[in-house]
Formats: C-alpha cells, structure tokens, sequence
C-alpha cells in the first residue's frame, strides 16, 4: 500500500483528542497510499468497518489488505477533521 505507520504518543492523542489509532510516517511517492490522499502525519482509525486503535489492530488487518482486490477505504483523522480515503490494492 506504499504506508508505513506507528503508534502516536500520549501527547500526540491528546493534542488530536483521541484515544487510539496509529500515524502515518512514511507515504511513498506513488503508492496507494499516496494515490489516495494519505499524507505523513494522518492518523489512520478505521480501515473498512474496522477499527484501528493501535499498531496491533493495524498489523491484523494487514492480512486482509494482503488479500483483497477490492479498494480499502481508510478512515482518517487530520488537523481533528475526519476524511475517507480509498486505496486501490497494488498490483
């Protein structure tokens, strides 16, 4: 997907009033991810009806996103404005 993410410190979730999910760090140019719109320093909570809370949640959906044809669509949080993104799977 051309993403790589981390979980986000104490103050970080606090200066973007949540409780989970895992940043973006690194968005490689031209990937999916950056394809949709994904931009270092998003905060990725949901993926399709999934909830990510933290790195782990997001390592276990990373078998799904292994597998699927299908676009995934990422929820996100930036500048605490929530947006959708849908990534196209790499071929």
């Amino acid at each position: 997907m051309g993403l790589s993410v981390r979980n986000p410190t104490s103050d970080e979730l606090k200066r973007l009033g949540r409780t989970g999910g895992v940043l973006a760090n690194l968005v490689e140019t031209g990937g999916a991810a950056e394809n949709a719109g994904i931009r270092i320093g998003d905060l990725v909570i949901g993926i399709d009806e999934y909830d990510v809370t933290d790195f782990n949640s997001y390592r276990r959906l990373g078998d799904m996103m292994k597998r699927t044809r299908r676009p995934l669509l990422f929820h996100v949080l930036r500048a605490r404005q929530e947006a959708y993104f849908a990534l196209e799977p790499e071929e």
